[in-house]
């Protein structure tokens, strides 16, 4: 069934596919996307949704069922904002990897099982633990595998075990809701789409694909649909079947959900019995929002008398929804209802229903300006006293439902600069200068190879686009790094950074000519198995090398400049990082008492010495070692422990090896030149004779691994952390 703008509804036996944002669809001969009346909402009339613990609750009021599990390694990366992994619960499933990675500064709700304590969410701040604990936080910070919980006398180590249900403080509804609107590529009337699935989660993306997938059971192969859907909260995208979608909801670019901004009760009572709860985009038993003529999966329910007041976004223009007595209540129920601009010291009433009964179709409103306005109220008033003839009384059955509350906005003001600084990932850090951003374009692709969504940055010949930030320069910090994916046309990659005026050159992870050939032969076809250390990959690394200004404060200036008619950046991330991810609490490698590049070898084949570079930064003496390639060392009694970085300078190599009298004391499978290296501390056996570093020994693998800061403890040394 088809929901259009008007209101008008159609049906179908089938549906051939769920319409994905911006795309053309056509549902029993009617255009889905006309601007004049676009589609709604669509739903599949004999599924349903229901959810249940564990689950969680984003900003925006997006729901996916999962376990939080750790936060994400920052391997290094200096970031704005930490990330967390969830092992999610079926059907849903990431598209690659085995835990989804989520942004923790959008997470709002954690409930981990269920538990005896409220009916609704708990206020902001709350913690429950699952031995019945409770705590009010006054501030909550992420750690590994646990939360901080600073409360009013101590800070309390909650970890993610020993979770039942976590309420954030201080969590921006409004920043997270526009935010689906900014990653949305064009103006369509359905850009934004909203599913739910059977399993109870809510997804909202603007970045949807269907892909077919062919699975082999008892000999026989079945094909099923998936749809690939990104969200603004998620760093990846997450795999929705297409059976298991129950509804889906669509908005336009400049179209924002009135009920997704932080809500407020003022006032809910009844004549007749103990108040009601309203809730936000269902009925009370979990269904979807119905009045005569009319269905949404966005909306408010409530009961007379009530006022719930919205807060407005400075870019709210107007508002309009329709309203209606619950379908539940069939012809009964009478009442009024009013939006009302809030203000401290005035109110001002923007529409007036008059008197609905349930016999009434849902009653539509005009446009409403908003504009200026920072609050609304949708009060649902008593009507007794202005019934007609063989209404009901009192406030019997005046059960209403908001439908499709869209709040229309005006991000013009930002501009397309503050728009990049949001969907280009990292550049929020940075500060845009100059008007150039006003001619580029940014969009989303899906990519292949990845299997996963891609911001593109498009801009004209010779126009430069700028970004400027200071920054400390630390054995933390010293590498910028910008990760793209390879272009068929190298000349689209024209970059440049300027330190304190000084431009440093770029380093890659790959030769850029065979990364080409590859994307051009390879670039229609995923990576082997999605493994992300396969050789076959079109990621490509750009790395300026900072160590030279370290314990300075500089100017950093990135410049991109477009060479061709239309140049065209797939934009991955923009970080400042260290080359070695996992730096002792000193923020220094460990240093040898004796360094590797000091000693003789016993043995050596395909091993060189000499400068090497991790993540573009530069290290001497270093130790290179080709695929197949080992160099041995004979090991000293007073020699304690074995230290050194361990990284890739070119594609990927593995199993990269440490032994120790032939035995393996030390190994990675794979290490990308695209990891950070990784720092290793190796306690020596007493009586052992000889230290062996090999790579490539029966591997896959065709890069160059290295070991630097590499050498010998004489005394005891300090674990890493």
């Amino acid at each position: 069934m088809a929901w259009l703008a008007d209101g008008t509804r159609l049906s179908s036996r089938s549906l051939s596919a769920w319409p994905i944002p911006g795309a053309p669809f056509r549902f029993e001969n009617h255009d889905l996307t006309a601007a004049s009346n676009a589609v709604r909402l669509m739903r599949d009339r004999h599924l349903a949704s229901a959810i249940r613990p564990p689950y969680v609750v984003f900003a925006n009021g997006d729901v996916v069922g999962g376990t939080v599990v750790q936060l994400e390694p920052d391997e290094g990366r200096l970031l704005a904002g930490a990330s967390v992994q969830l092992e999610l619960e079926p059907p849903l499933m990431p598209v690659s990897g085995t835990l989804f990675s989520v942004r923790a500064d959008r997470i709002e709700r954690i409930l981990a099982t269920a538990h005896r304590g409220d009916s609704q969410s708990p206020p902001p701040g709350t913690v429950v633990l699952a031995d019945g604990r409770r705590l009010m936080a006054r501030a909550i910070r992420w750690r590994k595998s646990s939360l901080a919980v600073l409360t009013a006398d101590r800070v309390v180590d909650a970890p993610f075990t020993d979770l039942a249900e976590v309420v954030f403080p201080s969590i921006d509804r409004t920043k997270a809701v526009i935010e689906d609107n900014q990653w949305a590529s064009a103006n369509a009337p359905t850009a934004i789409a909203r599913f739910q699935t059977t399993s109870g989660a809510v997804i909202t993306a603007a970045r949807v694909i269907r892909e077919q997938e062919q699975s082999r059971r008892r000999g026989r192969v079945a094909n099923s649909a998936l749809y690939y859907a990104q969200p603004a909260w998620a760093d990846q995208p997450i795999a929705i079947p297409e059976q298991d979608i129950v509804c889906c909801g669509y908005r336009s670019a400049d179209e924002a959900p009135l009920t997704s901004f932080p809500a407020t009760t003022i006032a809910n009572r009844r004549l007749i019995g103990s108040p009601e709860p309203w809730t936000i985009n269902r009925t009370v038993d979990g269904g979807l929002l119905a009045s005569r003529g009319m269905e949404s999966d966005l909306g408010l329910a409530t009961h007379a008398y009530s006022a719930i007041a919205f807060d407005l976004p400075p870019a709210a223009k107007t508002l309009q929804l329709a309203l209606g007595l619950d379908r539940a209540v069939g012809d009964g129920g009478c009442v009024r209802c009013k939006v009302v601009a809030d203000a401290h010291d005035k109110s001002n009433v923007l529409w007036n229903s008059g008197i609905i009964e349930g016999k009434d179709e849902a009653k539509w409103t005009d446009a409403i300006n908003v504009a200026g306005v920072s609050r609304v109220q949708l009060v649902t008033e008593y009507a007794h006293d202005e019934r007609p003839p063989g209404a009901d009384p009192l406030d019997i059955r005046d059960a209403v439902v908001w439908l499709a509350p869209l709040v229309r906005l005006d991000l013009s003001s930002g501009g397309v600069g503050n728009r990049a600084l949001t969907v280009l990932p990292g550049a929020a850090d940075w500060q845009l200068v100059g008007n150039a951003w006003r001619q580029m374009e940014i969009s989303s692709r899906w990519n292949v190879p990845a299997s996963s969504w891609d911001s593109v940055l498009a801009l004209k010949k010779d126009a430069t686009l700028t970004l400027q930030r200071k920054h400390r320069v630390t054995r933390a910090s010293d590498v910028v790094q910008l990760l793209t994916t390879c272009p068929a046309d190298l000349s689209e990659h024209d970059f440049s950074l300027a330190v304190n005026g000084t431009v440093v050159p770029w380093h890659n992870n790959a030769d850029r000519n065979q990364l080409r050939q590859w994307t051009l032969r390879y670039s229609r076809t995923r990576a082997r198995d999605g493994d992300e250390e396969s050789n076959l990959t079109d990621r490509l690394a750009y790395w300026w090398d900072l160590s030279p200004w370290r314990s300075q404060e500089v100017t950093l200036e990135l410049t991109i400049q477009g060479n061709r008619d239309r140049n065209e950046i797939a934009w991955r991330s923009l970080a400042i990082r260290s080359a070695i991810g996992n730096l002792p609490d000193s923020g220094q490698p460990i240093s040898p008492d004796v360094p590797l590049s000091s000693i003789p070898s016993v043995r050596r084949e395909g091993a060189e010495g000499g400068p090497v570079r991790l993540l573009g930064q530069s290290f001497s003496p270093g130790m290179a070692l080709a695929k197949n390639g080992s160099v041995a060392f004979a090991l000293k009694p007073e020699y304690r422990k074995f230290v050194a970085v361990v990284g890739c300078t070119v594609q990927v190599a593995g199993p990269v090896q440490v032994l120790i009298d032939d035995g393996v004391a030390w190994e990675r499978a794979a290490i990308s030149s695209l990891s950070p290296a990784e720092q290793i501390e190796i306690p020596l056996p007493a009586g052992a004779k000889t230290l062996t570093l090999q790579s490539g020994s029966e591997g896959l693998y065709y890069g160059t691994a290295a070991f630097v800061e590499a050498g010998f403890l004489v005394g005891q040394a300090s674990g890493l952390p």
